[in-house]
């Protein structure tokens, strides 16, 4: 998580980043929840601002929980 955290800009504004950082930390669920905070902040918008940012966190917890789920059946299989 801190990994995450360090990439999505919770430490460091990523806004202030290489180019290439910037496009590392779409990935993680730490920036969409910083864009959804601060679009949702800066523009007074409802809950349309937040939508996307939204569904990305979603899709990103179930590829992690699909590839935990794969795992740990790898794991556990006698």
């Amino acid at each position: 998580m801190i990994c995450l955290a360090l990439l999505g800009g919770n430490f460091v504004l990523v806004s202030v980043a290489p180019p290439p950082l910037r496009r590392l930390a779409l990935s993680t669920p730490n920036d969409w929840a910083l864009r959804g905070y601060t679009d949702l902040a800066t523009t007074g918008g409802g809950v349309a601002t937040v939508v996307v940012p939204v569904l990305e966190i979603l899709a990103f917890a179930a590829g992690v929980g699909v590839a935990g789920l794969l795992l740990a059946r790898r794991a556990v299989r006698p």
